[in-house]
């Protein structure tokens, strides 16, 4: 009825049982059976019976849902009453009404909205500054207590790592908005469900330890500072007039200690220009290669006015 918390083949069962009792009470109704059929969904016994794994988790289930533990005396009761209905199948759960109906989502009042956005409160940064030093399992624990701080509004420091989220204040709602979040910020799809088996930030840290270790290592690896240039290393560019050009050389060869170590790759994917005596890039570069000097004055055509350019070289 309200989902599995990790017992599949249990899941199953009860689900064909359910099903089962439907057929039979419809082949009743049609003469081609005999007795009654009835199909009795409990709750959690106080006295036993099946549960939702360890204590924890079953008080993390009861608290977020509004629920009790039904006492055996209640189920007595219940049992008698139910004998004399007409209806096939029946969910019995104890607690509180409003609460109970929201879980359920049988009421009808919306679900309160989070004032701040899921895009503001996770925001997917991986190893944060505060995170510096830490080992992969306190990374974890530490957004975990920060995205419930968060949802919560629940100082950091007031969170304990062995205390039952339920005790935060975690609710129906509260966890499912908890785990959407998570789902959020590692891009690790978890659903409410997760909480009831894994109650505390402590077990959940484990749980995210243990079967997503590989992708979290990566969320969490730490990025290395790019080197930082020595303006000192970076050859100057020296300009020269045309006189200057004749005696010396335009193209001086860096010598291997100038270059820049540990230069970022770059992919050339097109070039194109125009330049003096060169209108293409590969006639250009023969220039560059016969160490041409190809500096002369403004044709006459550049600029008005009478006699030679106000510039002495330029083009």
């Amino acid at each position: 009825i309200l989902g599995d918390f990790g017992s599949c083949d249990y899941a199953i069962g009860n689900r064909f049982q359910m099903a089962y009792a439907h057929y039979r009470q419809e082949k009743q109704l049609e003469g081609k059976a005999y007795g009654k059929s009835l199909v009795i969904n409990w709750p959690l016994w106080k006295d036993g019976g099946m549960g939702v794994g360890e204590e924890e988790n079953s008080k993390l289930y009861l608290k977020s849902s509004g629920q009790r533990f039904l006492e055996a005396e209640e189920g007595v009761g219940i049992f008698d009453q139910l004998l004399t209905q007409n209806k096939t199948q029946h969910l019995i759960v104890v607690g509180e009404r409003s609460r109970v109906q929201r879980f359920l989502r049988l009421s009808s009042q919306e679900q309160p909205v989070v004032a701040t956005s899921m895009a503001s409160m996770s925001a997917r940064q991986g190893r944060r500054a505060e995170m510096k030093g830490f080992t992969l399992e306190q990374c974890i624990e530490w957004d975990l207590k920060e995205q419930a701080s968060q949802l919560l509004k629940i100082p950091r420091d007031k969170l304990e790592r062995d205390e039952n989220l339920a005790e935060f204040g975690f609710d129906s709602i509260a966890l499912t908005q908890f785990s959407n979040l998570l789902t959020h910020h590692y891009g690790i799809e978890v659903t409410p469900a997760i909480f009831f088996g894994y109650s505390t930030l402590e077990r959940l840290t484990q749980y995210y330890l243990k079967e997503h270790q590989d992708m979290l290592q990566r969320f969490y690896q730490e990025t290395h500072a790019k080197p930082v240039i020595n303006p000192q290393q970076i050859p100057a560019v020296t300009l020269t007039s045309k006189r200057q050009a004749a005696t010396q050389s335009r193209f001086i060869k860096k010598q291997a200690s100038q270059q820049i170590q540990e230069q970022e790759p770059i992919a050339i994917i097109g070039m194109s220009g125009r330049f003096p005596e060169a209108r293409t890039v590969d006639e250009m570069w023969q220039i560059l290669a016969s160490g041409k000097d190809v500096i002369q004055d403004f044709p006459a055509d550049r600029f008005s006015g009478k006699g030679k350019s106000p510039y002495q070289y330029g083009a």
